[in-house]
């Protein structure tokens, strides 16, 4: 027998699916005992503005309703948006009592301590406060971090590319805003080799002190012979090769001028093994790959491939992709709102992308290293270093393949 519902109870169901539908894109909204429609869109308005990423904000909300008593109460990394909140909340629930509970992030128990160093050559951060977890991005050695909330031995930090999650004590030094300064006052260099060695003394045969992965930031103490000797953001001290070494003001504000360097950075990753997760020399998913050839560049890119999308300039390909360049991002996906892969262009139908490995793959269907795959995915590309024009004429048309 077929259970019957009245039509209030279908149109309550119906605008609890409704409303978990528009909040999937946040951090999280939790709702119990279907709240008047009114009140789940001016909360979903709000976050809308404040949490249209929930990989870079946090808007973390639960909706209580008993009778005609509305309990609101979360977490949320921006004051704006608190105040906000309150605002739309009480002048959405006319006729309802509205209680608000709206804790701002860094949490208060953190005191001034809001702030680390990472001081392990490449730091995990993970989905979920636990080593098992999900690894969604990586932190290299001497970059910072904002840290929002501790659950035992983890918090829950925010990186240089606002990237959210989970990290454990072990992998950074915490402390004040002073601390930063004072790192970042130090004459700092950056590891440009994909990995190498720190060492005890200056010397190739001396222990190690810590091993060293491109991007890694250290202080620079003094140059011995070639060495650079070099100091860690927990003080332990050793000597590498000064040639692999570039100071980091130049470092950071040396943007490439065009897709060429783009290009022939990728290339130097070629055969490196894919992780998901990953954004070091060591092992890269795809998206880290792209990140980490552009910051090599001066330029920061956002963390995951549907992220990068967002950023550049739209590009129509053209017939045959004549209107790509070298160092352009391609996109991949089942359909154009779902972006899961991205590589870069590096001229004559070839791209190279973070799959399995880092490797080479051509969007010609009569190459030899031609990926169906690829090509049939194909949603779109994105110019990030402006300004460009193709070397040869670009064909009209809105062919894309």
């Amino acid at each position: 027998m077929r259970p019957s519902f009245s039509r209030k109870t279908l149109a309550v169901v119906f605008i609890g699916l409704w409303f978990i539908q528009l909040q999937s894109g946040c951090k999280r909204i939790r709702i119990t005992s279907g709240p008047p429609a009114q009140i789940t869109a001016a909360v979903d308005s709000i976050r809308q503005v404040y949490c249209p990423d929930r990989r870079l904000a946090v808007f973390d909300i639960e909706i209580k309703v008993r009778g005609k008593n509305v309990s609101i109460s979360g977490e949320l990394d921006s004051r704006d948006a608190i105040a906000a909140l309150t605002s739309v909340t009480k002048t959405a629930a006319k006729g309802y009592k509205v209680e608000l509970d709206l804790k701002l992030l860094p949490k208060q128990n953190l005191g001034k301590q809001i702030y680390g160093l990472v001081i392990s050559t490449m730091a995990n951060l993970r989905a979920e406060p636990k080593f098992s977890a999900e690894l969604v991005s990586q932190l290299l050695l001497g970059t910072k971090l904002k840290l929002l909330k501790r659950k035992n031995g983890w918090f829950y930090v925010q990186g240089e590319d606002g990237y959210l999650g989970w990290l454990n004590r072990s992998f950074f030094k915490q402390g004040e805003a002073q601390m930063l300064q004072d790192w970042f006052s130090l004459p700092l260099f950056v590891y440009k080799r994909r990995t190498g060695t720190l060492r005890q003394k200056p010397d190739p045969t001396s222990l190690p002190v810590s091993d060293l992965t491109g991007g890694c930031i250290v202080a620079g103490l003094a140059e011995t012979k070639g060495w650079l000797k070099s100091e860690l953001p927990d003080g332990r001290v050793g000597y590498a090769a000064k040639r692999y070494f570039v100071d980091f003001e130049e470092w950071r504000t040396d943007r490439a001028s065009n897709g060429k360097a783009i290009a022939e950075t990728a290339l130097k990753f070629n055969g490196i093994p894919y992780l998901w997760g990953g954004t070091t020399p060591k092992a890269m998913d795809c998206s880290g790959f792209t990140q980490t050839v552009y910051k090599w560049n001066g330029i920061q890119l956002l963390r995951d491939a549907s992220q990068q999308y967002r950023q550049g300039t739209r590009i129509d390909p053209g017939r045959h992709f004549k209107n790509l360049l070298p160092g352009d991002l391609l996109f991949f996906g089942p359909k154009q709102d779902k972006i899961i892969h991205v590589g870069i262009y590096i001229g004559k139908k070839r791209f190279i992308h973070s799959s399995g490995r880092v490797k080479i793959n051509s969007l010609d269907p009569k190459a030899a290293d031609f990926n169906a795959y690829r090509y049939k995915t194909f949603i779109g590309a994105k110019r990030i270093i402006t300004g460009e024009v193709p070397a040869e004429p670009a064909q009209r048309g809105t062919l894309s393949k």
